[in-house]
């Protein structure tokens, strides 16, 4: 159980009404009205995003970490140039 990751949904999630927590699948699963809404693995966040939207929330996710590095790299000196 990643307690870190946890704290960090639980302030994401402040002030949002339904909202309750429970210890499940090896980490914390914070509900919506007694769904599933997120939680947390060992080293990672999981979302209950429905079947119907995971290739556009990987997708999303992925082109949002892409967009992150290129962002930071793009500031890095060039390299291999002449």
């Amino acid at each position: 159980m990643n307690e870190a990751l946890a704290e960090r949904l639980r302030k994401a999630l402040a002030g949002r009404r339904g909202i309750g927590e429970k210890k499940m699948f090896g980490g914390t699963c914070f509900l919506l009205h007694g769904n599933m809404l997120c939680g947390t693995g060992e080293t990672d966040f999981m979302f209950r995003v429905g079947k119907d939207q995971d290739a556009v929330a990987l997708a999303r996710a992925l082109q949002g970490w892409i967009a992150m590095a290129e962002t930071y790299v793009a500031k890095l000196p060039v390299k291999g140039r002449k």
